[in-house]
């Protein structure tokens, strides 16, 4: 099957390809979501290449670092996680549960 990456009201469902696991990404689980961006370029070029990605900090202080295995160099796909954990945490500070 082609790559398939799932963003829901409670997270993310990634299926990259079958030598690879599911990624799962609870929202539930997470304190917060820090957005990272790193740049290059050469001296003598306009062009910059971007490397984002996001790192995931649970409640239990781990960290982890996450970018889609399918849709890396999709920044849309990286601003949509976003987006619907700015909407998690929303719902859940009014006390609503995202379904």
């Amino acid at each position: 099957p082609d790559p398939l990456l799932v963003i829901t009201p409670a997270g993310v469902v990634e299926y990259a390809d079958g030598k690879k696991p599911v990624t799962v990404v609870d929202f539930g689980d997470l304190a917060r979501i820090t957005l990272r961006v790193s740049g290059r370029s050469f001296s003598d070029s306009t062009i910059v290449h971007l490397d984002v990605w996001l790192d995931l900090h649970g409640h239990d202080g781990r960290k982890s670092k996450w970018r889609s295995a399918s849709f890396a160099d999709r920044h849309a796909a990286i601003q949509a996680v976003l987006e619907a954990f700015g909407a998690y945490k929303a719902f859940r500070a009014v006390g609503l549960q995202p379904s």
